[in-house]
């Protein structure tokens, strides 16, 4: 992974070298001399595993759950017609809002399946 970093900040990053120097072009504060290499992933202008990511990465997952979890909301509702699929997606929310107690949050989350 390529990038450029701009006041401890990554502002540019490609995965392939040429695609950054071909985009200095209409940079002119940056130079080829400013593009630098790592093994590191980069997710979001960020560097993974660093605490800025994590917070981000932590934030994007309570995104996706709690639009699943307002996506589930009429299943919850105590005169929802079928009682059998109430209980199952009771079930499915608290699991949806356990995600934040798995051991591999936020990196590696496994979300509930759906109930049928």
């Amino acid at each position: 992974m390529f990038y450029i970093m701009k006041n401890s900040k990554i502002v540019f990053s490609d995965t392939n070298r040429q695609r950054l120097v071909d985009t200095l072009q209409f940079l002119p504060d940056f130079s080829e001399n400013d593009i630098r290499e790592t093994n590191q992933k980069i997710e979001n202008f960020m560097f993974e595993g660093t605490p800025e990511h994590t917070v981000w990465k932590a934030r994007q997952v309570r995104t996706v759950r709690n639009e699943k979890l307002n996506e589930t909301d009429k299943y919850a509702l105590p005169d929802y017609p079928n009682e059998e699929l109430r209980e199952k997606y009771k079930i499915y929310r608290q699991a949806l809002r356990d995600l934040t107690k798995q051991d591999g949050f936020p990196n590696n989350v496994v979300f509930p399946e759906v109930p049928e």
